[in-house]
Formats: C-alpha cells, sequence, structure tokens
C-alpha cells in the first residue's frame, strides 16, 4: 500500500507524463510564429547583397520573398513540410533550380529525419517556453545564373510572434 504522499507524487508524475505526451503530438501550427520577420529580415539581407528584393504577399498561400540581381532571379519561401513543393513551382515560373537550404547546406529534397527530430523537439521548447525560435527549411527557386552558395541567406529562424 502506498502512502498519500507518494500516491500523490505518482499521481502528479502520471498527470504531467499525459500532458507532455499531449503537447508532444501536437501539430506545430498551433505555435504563433512570425513569418513575417523572417521575410523582412531575408529582404534587408538580400538587399545588401545589391538584389531588388521584396515580399510578394499570397493571400491563399504562404507569402514569397522574390529578388533580382543582374541576371539572378530567386523566389524563396520557408517550407514547413515536402508536400507544397509543386504550388511552389507554379507561383516561381521560369527559374527552374530549385534547392532547400536547411542549416547551412543545399539539398535537392527536403531535409528528412533530423528536420522533423529537431522541429519536433524545437516545438517542444517553443510551447514549454525554453525557447524563442526555431529554425525551418528554405526553399529557393533561382535562374541558372544564380550561384546560390555565393548568397548569404542568413538562418532561417522562425520566433514567436511575441519576440
Amino acid at each position: 500500500m502506498l502512502s498519500r504522499r507518494a500516491a500523490f507524487s505518482l499521481f502528479v508524475a502520471a498527470a504531467l507524463a499525459i500532458s507532455f505526451g499531449i503537447k508532444s503530438l501536437a501539430p506545430n501550427d498551433i505555435i504563433p510564429l512570425n513569418a513575417e520577420r523572417q521575410h523582412r529580415e531575408l529582404v534587408a539581407l538580400l538587399a545588401g547583397q545589391g538584389f531588388v528584393a521584396k515580399i510578394e504577399d499570397r493571400p491563399y498561400d504562404w507569402d514569397i520573398v522574390a529578388a533580382e540581381r543582374g541576371s539572378c532571379r530567386l523566389k524563396a519561401r520557408l517550407q514547413y513540410a515536402l508536400d507544397s513543393q509543386a504550388s511552389f513551382k507554379y507561383l516561381a515560373p521560369g527559374l527552374p533550380v530549385l534547392k532547400y537550404r536547411y542549416r547551412g547546406t543545399y539539398r535537392d529534397d527536403f531535409p528528412r529525419g533530423r528536420y522533423e527530430i529537431r522541429s519536433r523537439i524545437q516545438s517542444l521548447g517553443l510551447r514549454f517556453g525554453l525557447a524563442n525560435a526555431m529554425e525551418v527549411p528554405l526553399l529557393i527557386a533561382a535562374s541558372p545564373d544564380c550561384d546560390l552558395a555565393a548568397i548569404d541567406l542568413g538562418p532561417q529562424l522562425l520566433f514567436r510572434l511575441s519576440q
């Protein structure tokens, strides 16, 4: 038979485990993240490198950062999942180079595995107030004349709306 103190401690531990489990399974879209801030910072970063950059407002889709410098044209947006790559090709016609940039490296495909694990851990940190930002991949469509490795795109950090 457990003492009252032990029974209460066991009950609290079980309640915390259930709460933590539910929060860890909740979708990421319940965390209010500030994508507009990241877009503004990316536009400023590109403008500092000689690009004419702007944010294209997409009322029924995610906004896109568009930039042009000479014959180099590119469009970029934060990419949370693989499923919307096809719609991005539609929004960036004439830009055949399609790359993902995550943690400073370029890839031809969506960064699965480590990104998904890291995203889940960062989401938990945001939910519990242990973190104020999370890193997400950037999907880039560019003209063949762009040397993406020479363009500083900065970190793709999404901050909480309160930050």
